[in-house]
């Protein structure tokens, strides 16, 4: 069955136009390409006719070139009112489109002058996070990392059963949840008093046999080996791996010998930064500041060079001691419940919280630690409270205590605000950090899951 193309009136007087113009531009010619009488067969031969039938082929000529013709020039004219259409349609799809742009910008701004500031800053900085996972796309031609996943504990160097059974819940965690890329060490990594030198057996006994089975990235699938490599272990340093008095700046080199030939123990020296995707770490040697009231110009200075340069969407600082804690030792400027009165008395940690109120606060997105032997995800800090009340909210830096690593020790009672805390069995928390979220919980050595929580970037 044929099927003929049919036209609107303006588009078929379109047609007839243009078919009159074709036939009258075809009209003087003679589109066979005729010789007249000199025509030969295939043989070369001389095709002899009569002048009747000559007469009557003329016209038949002419009847078919003047058909060809028309349908030529009604083929032509069609495919111009086609480009005509297509070319209409494709003007009109930029009209919308242009208008619902115009009505999305219009929206947007009525929103944004709605919103408060911190809603816009919400709203650009999770804008930003889509279209920097979309330019990786576009850049690398391969999906980005969606997530960057780690274990968060400390006091953990005892060697014990309870230290190997925390360990062990750690990696079962991390496989429930598609696997973790690495471990944040909060200090007091061998208890008592530290290595004594570079190969001391305790690194090997408190570091690296509890670990071992610690493996990076997701799980094989069912009935597969496991092949994953060993995962990363980034090291802060707490008193108890600094001497008896936990201010042995001797011990340093120990720890940076020890990790220098082995690519799972990450400590290049006793503070440093590194990136991972989209977050960057800050690691910090908190003793000396928290016992003997030194400043840092060196780890002020790292500070301020990855908060002012880095493109890393969260910032996350780490060390041993406690800026706010509910747990034994308490507040920095108030260890162990002894207010120091603003006063450099050593020991009470006058120095470190002066450093993170200078150097941390409002700067840095997570400050976690361990020394109190608990867990804590701290929600209020007043200024000046160290349990008296009143103040103001000092900084909105997110403060975390994970420090049952392989024991516990009471809760105190410090004055700060908490949404969860456990002092009654050992345990680790996981942060998995998305580009727009970041998702912590806290899971006890047993394999429970105690506490989650979710921080909007």
């Amino acid at each position: 069955m044929t099927t003929r193309r049919t036209h609107s009136p303006r588009a078929g007087l379109l047609l007839s136009t243009l078919a009159a113009l074709a036939i009258a531009a075809c009209g003087g010619s003679d589109p066979g390409g005729s010789t007249g009488g000199n025509d030969t067969n295939d043989t070369g031969e001389r095709n002899d006719t009569s002048g009747a039938d000559s007469g009557d082929n003329d016209a038949t000529a002419e009847d078919t070139v003047s058909d060809a013709t028309d349908d030529a020039a009604e083929d032509v004219a069609e495919d111009i009112v086609e480009d005509v259409a297509e070319d209409t349609a494709d003007d009109a799809v930029e009209d919308v489109a242009e208008e619902v742009v115009e009505d999305i910008v219009e929206e947007v701004a009525e929103d944004a002058a709605e919103d408060s500031p911190a809603d816009v800053a919400e709203d650009v900085a999770q804008d930003t996070a889509v279209d920097t996972a979309t330019d990786l796309v576009e850049d690398s031609g391969t999906p980005p990392v969606e997530v960057v996943r780690l274990i968060v504990m400390g006091d953990t160097g005892e060697a014990n059963a309870d230290q190997y059974a925390v360990a062990a819940a750690a990696q079962t965690r991390c496989n429930e949840l598609g696997g973790c890329d690495g471990f944040l060490m909060l200090g007091d990594n061998i208890y008592d008093d530290g290595p004594e030198e570079n190969e001391d057996s305790e690194f090997t006994e408190k570091i690296d046999l509890p670990y071992a089975d610690l493996r990076r990235g997701a799980p094989p699938e069912a009935g597969q080996p496991d092949e994953r490599e060993r995962m990363p272990i980034y090291v802060s340093l707490g008193n108890h791996d600094l001497g008896s008095l936990g201010v042995d700046s001797s011990k340093v080199s120990y720890y940076v010998d020890y990790g220098s030939d082995r690519d799972w123990f990450y400590f290049p020296s006793e503070s440093y930064e590194l990136q991972l995707e989209f977050v960057h770490l800050i690691a910090l040697n908190t003793s000396p500041m928290a016992y003997l009231d030194q400043t840092s110009n060196a780890q002020a200075e790292l500070i301020a060079n990855v908060v002012d340069n880095t493109d890393a969407i969260w910032t996350v600082s780490f060390g041993h001691h406690p800026y706010r804690s509910n747990g034994t030792h308490g507040n920095a400027g108030s260890y162990e419940g002894i207010p120091s009165g603003g006063l450099p008395i050593p020991f009470l940690g006058a120095g470190f919280q002066d450093f993170v109120e200078d150097h941390i606060c409002d700067r840095v997105d997570f400050y976690v630690c361990g020394h109190d032997h608990n867990r804590q995800w701290i929600t209020g800090i007043e200024e000046g409270g160290f349990g008296f009340g009143g103040g103001e909210e000092l900084c909105d830096t997110q403060f975390v205590v994970s420090g049952a690593g392989a024991k516990t020790k009471d809760l105190e009672g410090r004055g700060n605000e908490v949404a969860w805390e456990n002092e009654d069995i050992e345990g680790f928390m996981i942060m998995s950090f998305y580009r727009d979220r970041v998702e912590a919980e806290f899971t006890n050595k047993d394999g429970v899951r105690e506490f989650s929580t979710t921080v909007q970037r």
